[in-house]
C-alpha cells in the first residue's frame, strides 16, 4: 500500500492546474443537462432561471436535474414564494451551458456564512471498464483540509469551493484520516464509501458547523470504455477560519484514495459565482 499512496501523493503535489469553461457562443443548437443541489441550511428556496421560477419549494439536501437548451442563464434563489427579482435574490451566477454538457450548479454557504452558487462542468469521459470516478466537491462552510494516509499527504489542500476526483476500481474503500490544513487536527478517518463501475460519483460535503455537515450524492452513468484513467482535479478559494467538522461522508469519500494506482492530476472546475 505505501508505495501507491507515494505514487498518489507525488501525482497530486505536481499535476495541480487551473481549467475555465468558456462560455456558450451565442447560436448554438442542441440540450445540456443541468442538476441543481440545495447545499444552504435552514432554508426553503425557489430557483429561478432568467428571471422565472425553474424549482419550487427546493428543500436542504434535495437535487433536481434538467434538460435545457443551450445558452446562457441567469440563475439566482429566493426565498420560496418570493418573486425573482433583484431585490430577493439570496445568490446569482450566470451559468452558460453547451450542447451535450453536462453541469452541476451548487447553492452554498461561503465561509463567511454567506449563500452562493457554485457552477461546475461535470467530466463525461469514459473509464476503463470496471472503474469508477469519484469526485469529492467541498462547499461547505468549513476552511481547507487535507487527506493524509499514514505519512503520505494524498490531498494537500482541499479548498471550499474546490473539487478533487480520483478513478479507481470500482468497490468500497475506507481508512484515510481527514485534517484541518492550517492546524493539523484530526477532523475525521476511517469510513467506507462505495464506488459505482463506469459512473461518476459525486459527494458535495455541505452545512456549516452550527447546523452540521452533511453530504449529498449525485450519480452520472459514463459510457464504459478500456481508455487510460482520468484525473484528479482540484482549485482554490478563500480559506475560512478553522472549525471541527463532524463530516463522516467526507472521509468516506476520500477514503477512496487509499487504493489508487498512478493518477494523474488536472482541473475541470467550472467558474464560480
Amino acid at each position: 500500500m505505501a508505495r501507491p499512496l507515494r505514487s498518489l501523493a507525488a501525482g497530486l503535489a505536481l499535476g495541480a492546474a487551473a481549467l475555465t469553461v468558456a462560455a456558450t457562443p451565442a447560436g448554438a443548437t442542441g440540450t445540456g443537462t443541468v442538476t441543481v443541489i440545495h447545499g444552504v441550511p435552514g432554508a426553503t428556496v425557489d430557483v429561478c432561471a432568467n428571471g422565472s421560477a425553474a424549482i419550487s419549494d427546493f428543500t436542504y439536501k434535495s437535487q433536481k436535474t434538467l434538460s435545457l437548451p443551450a445558452g446562457t442563464y441567469d440563475l439566482g434563489i429566493v426565498p420560496t414564494g418570493k418573486p425573482c427579482t433583484a431585490s430577493n435574490y439570496l445568490a446569482t451566477a450566470s451559468a452558460p451551458l453547451a450542447a451535450g454538457e453536462n453541469v452541476s450548479v451548487v447553492a452554498y454557504l461561503t465561509t463567511s456564512g454567506k449563500p452562493t452558487l457554485g457552477l461546475y462542468a461535470n467530466d463525461l469521459s469514459a473509464v476503463p471498464s470496471g472503474q469508477g470516478r469519484l469526485v469529492l466537491s467541498h462547499n461547505a462552510n468549513a476552511p481547507t483540509v487535507k487527506v493524509v494516509a499514514g505519512t503520505s499527504t494524498l490531498v494537500p489542500s482541499l479548498a471550499p469551493g474546490s473539487q478533487a476526483a480520483v478513478v479507481v476500481p470500482a468497490q468500497s474503500y475506507s481508512g484515510v484520516n481527514v485534517e484541518v490544513a492550517s492546524s493539523g487536527a484530526a477532523a475525521i478517518s476511517n469510513a467506507t464509501v462505495p464506488v459505482t463501475a463506469d459512473a461518476d460519483t459525486i459527494v458535495y460535503v455541505v452545512g456549516d458547523s452550527s447546523a452540521g455537515y452533511s453530504t449529498v450524492a449525485q450519480s452520472i452513468p459514463l459510457t464504459p470504455s478500456a481508455s487510460v484513467p482520468g484525473s484528479v482535479v482540484t482549485g482554490n478559494s478563500p480559506v475560512g477560519t478553522t472549525h471541527d467538522l463532524p463530516l463522516a461522508g467526507l472521509a468516506g469519500a476520500l477514503a477512496v484514495a487509499g487504493a489508487l494506482f498512478g493518477v494523474s492530476l488536472r482541473a475541470l472546475r467550472r467558474r464560480r459565482a
